[in-house]
């Protein structure tokens, strides 16, 4: 009993610890309140919830004789959270039934498969054409896989349709009446339709249907078809005295069940957030006791950075058809994913077909518990990946400070900052921002290994590598250097158990793929087959009169062994075009692009900084073996990508070996200021 109470004292100050605190505050405000009315909610947060409470119980109950004051604003915080989710899940939703379809009404069809029409809960009809509004509410456009908003063709006509591609929805309830008043729905920019009742009206192309109704519920069905090159607006509204006013969600129901306890519900939440903000204010207080200079510019410089974030994600869903041009095909393919896998798919049979995975497998499911936490809201997920990066900026400043001191982690968090290129990662809705933080937070865990061989270490090193593999598959060549690296480090009598231990954990979260594929398609693969088509389009046979990086996959081989063969014979058959490709991949990668002549300073002196380190290397005096070991991090990521992907990827698949790279750069930085201030060629320490 002694132990276990010293684990769990050691556990409670691991739970009172900063990083825990902010997971805790954070989740509590962007858990959404009416989960109910988002077409993720599938009620698989209410056992979460139960199981929440349960922990924090047994805690406190289950073991009377170990001391858990220290537990108390947590319990509390975890209780608050539990009971957010419990209320979203017990609250009636109001408004109507939504259904969204692309041109043809298959959604699906863009991405080679069908699936069920997009359906949501809408709070009101007050759509404006806007992007990822926080306050506006405005049409759900990323759910549409029509095709030529996808076009890589950025001509003014291709704009032009990309931002007025055809779409239709349709929204169905019941409206409740208190007072005789007229009914109005105001569009424009497509064809509206409003039938309430016995009484129908429609319109073409913009215009107000009115329809003058007595006390009482009546049943309401809105329709909407966009087909014209104005604004798009559509809003449901009733005359208050002398002027039309959007109909309150109050007064909208899905089905004819007006349910009188929300508004109790919703007094209870106000009550949960005061709570809420109570317990922050009484953790805060201590703490702000004890912050010190480093820690009070490190919060500045997070608290900056949020914010910043925060305005930039509002200014830019203001924007127009923001949602339909910041990102691309291959977020939307992971989005509709993500909702199959929330809506209770967990195999993603659906966006699948039943075949294999064909995409990355990890990102949807991340995606997905994304939007079981935030909810519908596209804004509030880009916010959290922000969050995210904040969170990484501050651990990837104390890593390297752990392991090569304050100085160089100064310097690089500088680096990473100011580049810009980091910050801008989480805006576009890829796995590029939890790439980073999986990979940089393995590798970190690799490096203490090496230097205190602690099992646990290890342990999560290899669990959080399996996951970056399972998220973003070229990270596959991660896999033997980390082990060359576990047996390097690992003791001489335990060399080999260590690194089985590393290969087991590695894979476990790898084996989902195989598992998964045999259970639904009866092939046991462990890549995704779109490895292949990459692989295919960057090493594909020389066609006249195309472009030599053209995308279009139409003479791609069906088979993935016709795929690898024929790129085989190129590389055979055409070494000097497989050479300029690869010289051409390379020069992108360190910054240089040639394509489209121009330079990515945020990339390349970084770059050049590193490539200097290496040449002094013998100046160097911090360990060799981890800046080599840092080093082939970097080459691992490099040969994947110069070998299997096409041009055009953007700098977001080599974003994993920036932190890396900013601190090479800030090694050769800090060795050439001790040069030139001792006048001497002494060598660095940490």
């Amino acid at each position: 009993m002694n132990s276990f109470t010293l684990n769990l004292s050691d556990y409670r100050e691991r739970l009172q610890s900063p990083a825990a605190l902010l997971l805790l505050c954070l989740l509590f405000p962007v858990l959404p309140f009416q989960l109910g009315q988002d077409s993720t909610s599938t009620g698989l947060l209410t056992p979460i919830a139960g199981l929440m409470v349960l922990l924090v119980i047994s805690l406190r109950f289950l073991f009377p004789a170990v001391n858990v004051k220290g537990y108390g604003p947590h319990m509390v915080l975890t209780l608050l959270i539990a009971l957010r989710l419990m209320l979203g899940y017990l609250n009636e939703p109001t408004g109507l039934s939504a259904t969204y379809f692309s041109e043809h009404g298959k959604p699906g069809d863009y991405l080679g498969t069908e699936r069920h029409p997009y359906k949501r809960v809408d709070h009101q009809i007050d759509f404006i054409d806007a992007g990822f509004s926080f306050i506006k509410q405005t049409f759900p456009l990323y759910y549409a896989n029509n095709a030529e908003r996808f076009s890589h063709n950025l001509t003014a006509q291709a704009k032009a349709k990309r931002e007025n591609f055809a779409f239709n929805a349709q929204w169905q309830g019941y409206l409740k009446v208190q007072k005789p008043t007229t009914i109005r729905l105001a569009f424009s920019g497509g064809d509206g339709a409003l039938k309430l009742g016995e009484l129908e009206r429609q319109g073409t192309p913009s215009g107000t249907l009115d329809i003058t109704v007595k006390q009482g519920i009546y049943p309401i069905e809105v329709t909407y078809s966009r087909n014209d090159l104005q604004e798009r607006k559509l809003s449901l509204q009733w005359q208050v005295e002398e002027e039309f006013i959007p109909i309150p969600t109050s007064h909208l129901s899905p089905s004819n069940n007006f349910v009188a306890n929300n508004n109790a519900l919703h007094i209870f939440n106000i009550g949960l957030h005061l709570v809420w903000l109570g317990v922050l204010l009484m953790l805060f207080r201590p703490w702000s006791q004890r912050l010190t200079k480093e820690k009070t510019l490190l919060g500045l410089l997070a608290l900056a950075l949020f914010l910043a974030a925060l305005g930039k994600v509002a200014r830019d869903g203001e924007e127009r058809d923001a949602q339909i041009m910041s990102v691309g095909n291959d977020w939307h393919a992971y989005v509709t994913q993500a909702r199959n896998v929330a809506s209770g798919d967990w195999l993603d049979t659906a966006s699948t077909g039943g075949d294999t995975f064909f995409w990355n497998v990890g990102w949807r499911y991340a995606l997905a518990i994304m939007h079981l936490l935030v909810g519908e809201q596209i804004s509030l997920i880009i916010l959290l990946q922000q969050i995210v990066l904040v969170v990484f900026f501050l651990c990837y400043y104390y890593g390297i400070k752990h392991l090569f001191g304050q100085r160089l982690a100064v310097i690089s968090l500088l680096l990473a900052v100011f580049s810009g290129l980091l910050i801008k990662f989480p805006a576009v809705l890829l796995d590029t921002t939890l790439n980073i933080f999986l990979s940089s937070t393995s590798l970190y865990l690799f490096l203490c290994y090496g230097r205190s061989k602690q099992r646990y270490q290890l342990v999560w090193a290899s669990l959080l590598l399996g996951l970056s593999c399972l998220v973003r598959g070229n990270f596959i060549l991660f896999i033997p250097l980390a082990l060359g690296w576990v047996i390097v480090k690992s003791n001489k009598t335990n060399r080999s158990k260590q690194a089985l231990i590393a290969l087991v954990l590695i894979l476990l979260p790898l084996l989902f793929t195989p598992v998964r594929n045999q259970i639904v398609a009866g092939d046991a693969q462990w890549m995704p087959t779109s490895g292949s088509i990459n692989l295919w389009i960057a090493n594909r046979p020389p066609k006249p009169g195309e472009d030599e990086w053209s995308f279009a996959t139409h003479d791609a081989p069906q088979g993935e062994r016709d795929r690898y063969q024929q790129v085989f014979n190129t590389i055979i058959n055409h070494p000097g075009l497989t050479l300029k490709r690869m010289t051409d991949k390379s020069a992108y990668l360190l910054g240089i692009d040639l394509k489209k002549d121009r330079i990515k300073w945020g990339v390349l002196l970084p770059s050049l900084l590193a490539i200097c380190l290496l040449i002094l290397w013998r100046m160097i005096r911090l360990p060799r073996e981890e800046i080599a070991f840092l080093a082939s991090w970097i080459l691992a990521n490099y040969i994947t990508l110069i070998l299997i992907f096409p041009w055009g990827y953007g700098w977001r698949l080599s974003a994993p070996v920036f932190p890396v790279l900013y601190l090479f750069a800030a090694m050769t930085l800090s060795l050439f200021y001790t040069m030139i201030t001792r006048r001497t060629s002494k060598r660095l320490h940490a």
